[in-house]
């Protein structure tokens, strides 16, 4: 129903695919990346590496996952 609710301006939903560091990264808090905010750029000595970095979930499950939420989004039939 809420999916539905109001046509104009639609939900969308998106399926991310996270990936395990190979070393855990912290990024410390700023005031730059406070407010309303879609996506945040990391500040420079933030960067993360993520050479090797690899799926959390394997292909299979994942496009699993993806499925069923799309079987759910597009209802029965």
């Amino acid at each position: 129903m809420r999916f539905s609710y109001k046509p104009q301006n639609p939900l969308y939903l998106v399926a991310v695919r996270t990936y395990r560091l190979v070393q855990p990264h912290t990024i410390s808090n700023s005031s730059a990346y406070g407010g309303c905010r879609s996506w945040v750029p990391l500040i420079p000595g933030d960067a993360v590496d993520d050479a090797g970095a690899g799926p959390v979930l394997d292909d299979a499950v994942f496009a699993a996952v993806v499925r069923r939420i799309s079987d759910a989004m597009t209802g029965p039939g």
